[in-house]
């Protein structure tokens, strides 16, 4: 017995659907053709859209609810796309 097999008995012990991963195995394959420069790209998309609402936010004409609602928001996407 190996450390993969050893791992999937313990999983089975736990929780039988934890092997059931392989139900959704085309996703995977999806993402593994995903490419690093894609994915950057889709990040650089995403703070200018950030940018953008943030500009929208700051005129005066936005509703203070809405201000701290987006503010918020803004603050932990910003977050995570620094990451």
């Amino acid at each position: 017995m190996n450390l993969i097999h050893f791992v999937a008995l313990q999983a089975e012990k736990k929780n039988k659907k934890l092997l059931s991963f392989t139900d959704n195995t085309n996703v995977l394959e999806d993402a593994a053709k995903t490419t690093v420069e894609q994915l950057h790209n889709e990040i650089n998309a995403l703070d200018v859209r950030i940018k953008k609402i943030r500009k929208q936010i700051e005129t005066p004409t936005t509703e203070a609810e809405i201000k701290a609602q987006m503010t918020e928001f803004l603050q932990v996407r910003q977050q995570i796309i620094a990451l």
